[in-house]
Order: C-alpha cells, then structure tokens, then sequence
C-alpha cells in the first residue's frame, strides 16, 4: 500500500502543466491573405485573414500570400496577454517595376559615363566633342537619377510589414509595436 501512494504522488508532480493559450488576432490590410502559423510544437495553422485564435504564447513562424502580393515569412513573439497582428504585403507589380527602373537609372549612368569617356578620349581638345560630352553627361545624370528616384520610392514605399497591437494591459493601456520585412 506504502509503494501505490508513493508513485501516485510522483506523477502528480512530474506531471505538465496544462498549457495556457491567449488571444490572437491576425488581420491584413487590403486584401485577404493566406496565413500559415507555425507554434512552437510544429504544427502548422492555416486561416485566411482576418483570423483568430488561441494560441500558446511564445515564437511563432508566419508566412503570409496572396494574390499580386509579395510572400512574407517572419518570426514574431506572442505574449501572454495576447496580440493583434496587422499584416503589410507589398505589391508585386509595383516592387517589379520599381527594380526595374533603379536598374535601368544604373544602367543609364554607365552608359553615359562610358560615352563621355569616348567623346572625351577620341579627339582630345576638340570643342565639339567636349560640348557633347558635357550633353552626354548631363542627360545621361537627369535620366539616371529620375529612375534612380522612382525606382528607390517604389521599393521603399512598397514594404511588407507586421504591426503588432498586444492585447490591453490590466488597468489600462494599449501597447504596439511595428516592423519591417
């Protein structure tokens, strides 16, 4: 009788605590998106936002696609008194063209650069030839540098992002948090 008392009270305590879940709020701007979370135990969770769910609090892996958006994939921590996460995706139509004219802005002050050098090396002292160097040079700069800034301020402002609203504190207040990926 001794030796069932003793191992019933050693699986009492060996025993896990029953895992505590929060709130978790997932919601995009725009459009729907296809959410696959990740928790610490591996199993996936897959919603279309907006979503919500109880969840342990902890890492979480979220990938996030969708139609003409960017696909994201990034590591946010859930804390015990849950959160919100608003979800960014950039447009993938606007990021192509955006890479494509600060390519092309690149492109454009090599090849001038590379004429001014020519027009410069194959008559040196010819007035002619340093007028349209000068020419050369200054359009070449304006056309590199117009793509150069639309290009740059269409990657830039096309970002994927996460905001992170925790859910409210007891007694009050609202804390958030934002990022960039």
């Amino acid at each position: 009788m001794v030796r069932l008392a003793l191992v019933a009270v050693l699986t009492f305590v060996a025993a896990p605590a029953a895992a505590q879940t929060t709130p978790l709020h997932v919601e995009s701007n725009g459009a729907p998106l296809e959410v696959t979370l990740v928790g610490a135990e591996g199993i996936p969770f897959t919603c279309t936002t907006p979503c919500a769910l109880y969840a342990n609090p902890g890492p979480w892996e979220l990938e996030a696609r969708g139609a003409g958006v960017r696909s994201v994939s990034q590591t946010l921590e859930l804390g015990e008194d849950g959160a919100t996460w608003n979800l960014r995706a950039g447009s993938s139509g606007a990021y192509v063209w955006g890479t494509l004219l600060a390519s092309l802005g690149f492109a454009s002050l090599g090849l001038s650069a590379s004429f001014v050098v020519m027009a410069l090396t194959s008559a040196p002292g010819d007035s002619y030839n340093e007028m349209m160097a000068t020419m050369i040079g200054v359009m070449g700069g304006l056309v590199a540098t117009g793509a150069l800034i639309g290009g740059w301020s269409l990657i830039g402002s096309n970002l994927n992002g996460v905001d992170v609203s925790l859910a409210p504190a007891p007694g009050g207040g609202l804390a958030t948090a934002s990022g960039r990926f």
